[in-house]
């Protein structure tokens, strides 16, 4: 069972709503960093807000649904190049990059190989 993000809220109660309406079409819903939110609201930013998951195979059912519902403005463009993917599935396992979103590991990945790169030629120039 995986489950995965179809949308994030800052405050708990607009998640809830999303969720009642999702369940109330039969598909199961999970509230991730619900719970660490409604300890403490400013954290909301800083994690990402609450999201609203759902399991892989109800993605387009719920997609479609919450676009229905006026809970999404617009379609979310999920479409993946294989690479994308690929890159997405290898380093979901890396040390302290593991709970961050795609976006996050590309921008660290593209990172550190600037950095070595930039060794490399400082290197080279000595």
């Amino acid at each position: 069972m995986n489950w995965v993000t179809i949308i994030s809220y800052e405050l708990p109660m607009q998640a809830q709503m999303a969720k009642s309406y999702l369940n109330a079409n039969n598909i199961d819903v999970f509230l991730k960093d619900e719970l660490t939110i409604q300890s403490d609201m400013l954290l909301s930013n800083a994690i990402g807000g609450v999201k609203v998951q759902v399991l892989e195979e109800d993605y387009e059912d719920a997609k479609n649904l919450l676009i229905e519902g006026g809970f999404i403005k617009e379609k979310i463009n999920q479409e993946q190049s294989e690479f994308t993917k690929e890159f997405d599935k290898n380093t979901k396992s890396l040390p302290f990059l593991n709970n961050t979103s795609l976006e996050i590991r590309i921008l660290a990945i593209a990172g550190i190989f600037i950095l070595l790169i930039s060794i490399v030629i400082v290197i080279m120039i000595s």
